[in-house]
């Protein structure tokens, strides 16, 4: 049987949800059948972020969304691509995508990140 496009985000969501608790969130929140730009929100000791989730690549039109919201807040922002095996991201603040290091694959841990 074939999962439903929300099926398979959901499950998408709950994968990277256990990954921010796992680079030391405190609290993760996710928003269930989200239609706002964040489906996940991450709670750290020195920062917040705002995390959406995708299955597939991006359009351009949602890359902009996301980084528009990152430049009217103080919560960083991260684009998750999760899918196959892979997990890849794009971060922003502020409205500036810059090489942030989200999750603890080896070489990823949100803790490093200075305000």
């Amino acid at each position: 049987m074939q999962l439903t496009r929300y099926e398979s985000g959901r499950r998408a969501e709950w994968a990277v949800k256990k990954m921010l608790h796992l680079a030391g969130a405190k609290h993760v929140l996710r928003s269930a059948g989200s239609k706002g730009q964040a489906d996940l929100v991450a709670l750290f000791d020195n920062a917040t972020w705002a995390v959406q989730v995708k299955t597939y690549k991006p359009t351009a039109k949602e890359v902009e969304a996301v980084r528009l919201a990152s430049e009217d807040t103080e919560a960083r922002w991260a684009l998750v691509m999760c899918g196959g095996g892979a997990v890849e991201s794009v971060c922003y603040r502020k409205g500036k995508q810059y090489p942030a290091r989200l999750f603890p694959l080896g070489r990823n841990n949100p803790q490093e990140e200075s305000k």
